[in-house]
């Protein structure tokens, strides 16, 4: 039976072996002090007292390990190479750490195991309290004060819980907004937004430390998500209480750009503001869809912005048609295709429409970019989502100039240099043409078929409709 500490000998031939089998295994060293107080016989005591020290230490890191191993979703966010670390990795961190050493790769382990998270991301205030059956919001955003108390609102009135905003450098009421509605979490992201891979290194980080084994909601400042049976107070909840019970893990949705009928530089929307007040206008778009290898191995493309800012991307104008054909042939061969000149010369695209905003997060689940994930399970017969995109607003033009000065976006901020030039050719630029349709409600949406419902979510309203009625 191994004695306490306490009870270690005075002898040196006794203590001597412990402290040197200590040393000897290198994990918990404190350093020269350490080394020269075992080889001194002028510091007996001392050596003694570090023995003790490191003895204690080692315990207390061994039994942080040990129970970081007994909670599957950790006591600790490690990460290496931007990606969060599992239970084992940073209950072997932690161990380290308290012995005074380091593991090259990982991030510096803070001391509140309810904060703990990758470096460059701080949460500000408490850590969220995320109830059995609440979805967990998640929003990246910067200068977006004008949207953001209306996307907020929005998402309360689905019956959002709480709501990770990660603050990207914000220098207007942003915070400020947040900071007024109850259950908006902010986690300052100090990093540059394109070495995070756009936002999306965050994003996983934070659910992964908050939102494991819920369903998780990724939206923009800009973005309202509808779905059948949306306008009802509450539908989100029951809307992923249905998903679970046919056995699906996400919503797959497309972005619809709303606009205001007038020039965008005279919208007056005023923060706060419905956002549907400003812009309630949008034009059906006939959609073009590409197979891509990733979930949901679709990609979706059309829409008033392919229309007015890329119409140079049509796929059948002759001349984008030999471009795409000469570069396909290209890229068929490994050494063009691995050259980085040659990427450049890639076809252009439009904005990719399709995202999966709504998604049950779990071990493994991971945003890929903004419109792919990790393998996921859908049901035959479920609903599917649009996101309401409110850009054209009267900031669009500053925004996409500070994009561009920024080069914060894909491809050198390529979208809005494209927007940037059609503003430049008409400064008093509207969206506003003889097939746009003023937005009536998610059951507007059904029936023009630009989003599906499906007959069991149909049925779960109805009955629920009728228990109220009754």
């Amino acid at each position: 039976m191994t004695r306490p500490i306490a009870s270690m000998e005075t002898k040196e031939n006794s203590a001597a072996p412990r402290l040197s089998a200590i040393t000897q295994a290198g994990a918990c060293g404190p350093g020269r002090r350490m080394r020269k107080a075992a080889t001194s016989p002028m510091h007996e005591p001392r050596r003694r007292s570090f023995a003790a020290a490191a003895w204690r230490r080692c315990r207390g890191a061994a039994r942080l390990a040990r129970r970081c191993t007994e909670y599957p979703r950790g006591l600790v966010t490690g990460t290496r190479n931007g990606a969060a670390g599992e239970c084992e990795e940073t209950g072997r961190v932690a161990a380290h750490k308290a012995c005074g050493r380091d593991l090259e790769g990982f991030s510096r382990v803070p001391s509140d195991p309810l904060c703990r998270l990758p470096d460059g991301l701080t949460l500000i205030g408490p850590p969220p309290r995320v109830q059995p059956g609440e979805v967990v919001g998640v929003v990246v955003a910067r200068n977006e004060e004008l949207r953001l108390g209306a996307a907020l609102r929005h998402y309360r009135q689905l019956g959002i819980g709480p709501i990770l905003l990660l603050d990207n450098g914000s220098t207007d009421g942003t915070r400020a907004i947040a900071a007024g509605v109850p259950r908006v979490h902010v986690v300052a992201a100090s990093g540059r937004y394109a070495d995070s891979g756009f936002g999306i290194a965050w994003i996983n980080a934070v659910l992964d430390r908050f939102a494991r084994d819920h369903w998780a909601l990724m939206f923009d400042a800009d973005e309202l998500l509808v779905f059948p049976g949306a306008d009802a107070a509450g539908s989100l909840p029951a809307l992923c209480a249905h998903l679970d019970r046919v056995g699906s893990e996400c919503l797959q949705a497309f972005m619809l750009d709303l606009f205001p009928r007038e020039p965008l530089h005279s919208v007056a929307y005023r923060a706060g503001q419905d956002l549907l007040q400003a812009a309630p206008w949008f034009e059906p778009p006939r959609l073009r869809r590409e197979a891509i290898p990733d979930f949901p191995h679709v990609a979706e493309y059309g829409g008033i912005r392919q229309r007015i800012f890329f119409p140079h991307t049509q796929p059948d104008r002759p001349l984008r048609f030999l471009h795409e054909k000469l570069y396909n042939l290209g890229f068929r061969l490994a050494v063009l295709r691995d050259a980085a000149w040659f990427g450049r010369l890639a076809p252009p695209f439009p904005p990719n429409l399709t995202k999966v905003p709504l998604l049950r997060w779990r071990a493994g689940v991971r945003f890929l970019s903004a419109h792919a994930t990790t393998a996921l399970r859908r049901a035959a017969q479920q609903p599917t989502g649009v996101l309401l995109h409110f850009k054209f607003l009267q900031d669009f033009h500053e925004r996409a100039m500070d994009a561009v000065a920024r080069n914060a976006h894909y491809a050198g901020s390529i979208e809005y240099r494209e927007y940037l030039r059609a503003l430049t050719r008409d400064p008093d630029l509207t969206l506003f043409g003889p097939a746009s349709q003023r937005y009536g409600g998610p059951e507007h949406l059904t029936r023009l078929g630009l989003m599906a419902d499906s007959t069991g979510w149909r049925a779960e309203r109805l009955a629920q409709s009728s228990a109220l009625v009754d």
